[in-house]
């Protein structure tokens, strides 16, 4: 029975070719996988079946793959949060039909390590708080304007300061004492410093010169 299994090279149904590299029973052969070098081991039952799983073959959205390691992606036939969170941010990254949709991500890319599942899963565990609130990954916040999803760019932000800061976006004014003034978040800024949002709006959209002598940066 050894022989028959052995050197051999079998095709899985979803991950490519595996040789046979070591055979000690029917329920413990070890095979590696072409494509990637991934060595696992797996059953001659689901060698029949074509069920090997190559855990570096990047499957998801052409770059990411599950990795070999202890994190899940499913818990109880649910996906784990830390897998949502991962497979949305390569899907912003890399998914084509999204990225018609949602072209203010093209360019964007996630770093080599996140690839890898487990390296996202691990930081993702690591820097969650454990409030009970829903976090989710943000490049934005520390580096603005940034286009990296990566450990040394990222922060787990509530669901409540991202949608804030999701519609948040750069502007320039001279303040009343002549001082030029570069603000992100036109809501936060005008309740700390005692303006109308709408108004200022109309001024930085130039449809209203001034708004308690704040003026747009650059205009005429």
């Amino acid at each position: 029975m050894e022989s028959k299994y052995l050197g051999k090279t079998f095709v899985s149904n979803n991950y490519g070719e595996f040789i046979v590299i070591d055979y000690k029973s029917s329920s413990c052969v070890t095979v590696q996988f072409t494509a990637t070098g991934f060595i696992t081991n797996t059953t001659t039952y689901q060698i029949g079946r074509g069920q090997v799983k190559d855990k570096l073959k990047p499957n998801v959205h052409g770059v990411g793959f599950l990795g070999d390691g202890p994190h899940k992606a499913s818990e109880n036939n649910k996906d784990s949060l830390e897998y949502r969170r991962w497979h949305s941010m390569i899907q912003r990254c890399y998914d084509e039909k999204y990225l018609d949709k949602k072209p203010s991500y093209r360019g964007c890319s996630v770093c080599d390590e996140w690839h890898n599942f487990q390296n996202f899963a691990e930081w993702f565990k690591e820097n969650h708080p454990s409030d009970g609130k829903e976090y989710q990954v943000d490049k934005d916040i520390r580096f603005p304007g940034n286009r990296v999803y990566s450990p040394d760019t990222c922060m787990l932000v509530s669901l409540h300061e991202n949608n804030s800061f999701a519609h948040a976006r750069s502007y320039k004014f001279i303040s009343p004492n002549g001082e030029i003034v570069e603000i992100y978040n036109m809501r936060d800024f005008c309740r700390e410093n005692g303006l109308t949002t709408s108004a200022m709006s109309m001024v930085s959209n130039g449809k209203a010169p001034h708004h308690k002598g704040w003026r747009l940066h650059g205009a005429d």
